[in-house]
């Protein structure tokens, strides 16, 4: 119930969404915003969304936001062209199963004042990040741990450094410093702020997994049928769209039905390592990609990687890993990231 000033934390971690900050301060809670406009880029679209007592926050993409408004637009009326707006109708209707109603990647936070309950999810697979920590009665939560280093003391745990080092990756759920956790994947954090603060952590995506035997051209008839309608939603956007690009088969993949289903201009960008052919003569990650891209018509930019690339961009890199810096693939990632 007390004050804590945002702004800094808001700085922080200002490159996640650096279209519009918003800083709200209510009796229960204080959240600090910033947005990466990406559907409707207008101010009207701007979070958090508000209905009677709940107010939601969220991060990432609600890729079918076109049929749900469709599907019930007898008990819905949008103000926005917003994705992000249907969820508090979504959730007054459905409660908390309103989840399995939205195909997205996603971080939702949600703060229902009528029943004193926050809830805090990610997603089927945990694409967009979400840390939490419940400390003298005051419950933290962020897209990245640096925003609460203003606000609390933070101290590396070595266990999950240790964990991190041997795994070459740290599992989800854990972060590298005391009791700051993760929402686990297709999970939620369901809290009370009655009076004093609990909380529980519930697995909402729990599906069936059935084995069937298909021939071929089912198989193939299916995927096809999954790729056309995954890339059609996925490329929804009041923004340029564009991939990164390899020569390999899930990247051309995705290209190819990404062209089909956008009518706008497409960029792919590819990584070129210096020196790479020196020790593997293999040209499909540099050759094919221009090439392909030249086929569909897709705006082709190439990206150089080499020791200068790499030292004068670490410590960036650094800034935006949450976990030790152990996979070089992430500094092609950064690289391409930063041309986009």
């Amino acid at each position: 119930k007390k004050k804590i000033e945002l702004e800094k934390s808001a700085n922080l971690i200002f490159h996640r969404g650096p279209d519009k900050t918003s800083i709200e301060y209510n009796e229960n809670f204080s959240v600090a915003f910033n947005r990466l406009s990406i559907i409707d880029t207008s101010d009207n679209a701007m979070q958090p969304f508000k209905s009677q007592g709940v107010t939601i926050y969220f991060n990432g993409e609600i890729y079918n936001y076109i049929e749900l408004k469709q599907q019930y637009a007898k008990e819905f009326i949008s103000k926005t062209r917003s994705d992000g707006e249907i969820l508090t109708f979504l959730y007054k209707k459905y409660g908390i199963e309103f989840l399995h109603k939205i195909n997205g990647m996603f971080s939702i936070v949600i703060f229902d004042e009528n029943k004193k309950r926050a809830f805090f999810i990610r997603d089927r697979f945990a694409e967009k990040p979400l840390y939490y920590k419940l400390e003298n009665n005051v419950f933290y939560f962020t897209s990245e741990i640096k925003a609460l280093t203003p606000l609390i003391s933070l101290n590396e745990d070595l266990t999950n450094l240790n964990v991190n080092i041997n795994c070459l990756f740290l599992p989800q759920g854990l972060s590298l410093f005391k009791d700051i956790y993760s929402v686990n994947p297709g999970s939620y954090i369901e809290l009370n702020f009655s009076k004093k603060l609990y909380f529980k952590e519930i697995k909402w995506y729990q599906p069936l997994i059935k084995l069937e035997k298909m021939n071929e051209a089912f198989i193939f008839e299916k995927m096809d049928h999954l790729l056309k309608d995954s890339l059609k939603i996925r490329t929804r956007s009041d923004v340029p769209v564009g991939m990164f690009l390899s020569g390999g088969l899930d990247s051309s993949c995705v290209a190819y039905y990404a062209k089909k289903n956008y009518d706008k201009q497409l960029t792919s960008l590819t990584a070129i390592i210096e020196e790479k052919f020196d020790v593997e003569q293999n040209l499909t990650d540099t050759d094919i990609p221009k090439k392909y891209s030249s086929s569909l018509n897709i705006s082709h930019h190439q990206v150089q990687f080499n020791f200068k690339f790499f030292n004068e961009n670490f410590i960036d890199v650094i800034f935006n890993c949450e976990e030790l810096f152990l996979d070089s693939g992430n500094l092609m990632y950064y690289g391409l990231a930063k041309k986009a």
